[in-house]
């Protein structure tokens, strides 16, 4: 098996879109890590909002951060991003996750490929 058919979740905060308009450390190393695995072929979904750049596969639920929407309410916008990343973890060999220990609640409701 080569890393081309390996699947990769990177999991990115929705704060902000990712990368960040300016400075913005956890969005910026999502970005990074997202976009270095892109560039040497691996298959990468990028979980972060729906302004977001990248040369991943985009997954969004939310169309920008909660830092740029008054109305988003910001616990619920990163609860939804890490249930429904881990909501699709059968389709991932690794998710790779920027939301500190909160998404750790989610793992082992996770339905991993065998």
């Amino acid at each position: 098996m080569n890393k081309r058919d390996k699947r990769v979740a990177v999991l990115s905060p929705v704060a902000w879109r990712t990368p960040l308009r300016r400075y913005g450390a956890w969005e910026t190393v999502a970005s990074n890590i997202a976009e270095g695995l892109v560039a040497r072929g691996w298959d990468v979904t990028l979980f972060a909002t729906k302004d977001s750049i990248t040369h991943a596969q985009l997954h969004a639920v939310v169309d920008k951060g909660h830092e740029e929407d008054p109305a988003a309410d910001p616990k619920v916008a990163e609860y939804l991003y890490i249930a429904e990343a881990f909501e699709h973890a059968a389709e991932f060999d690794l998710i790779h996750s920027h939301y500190d220990f909160m998404a750790l609640s989610y793992s082992r409701t996770a339905a991993w490929s065998a």
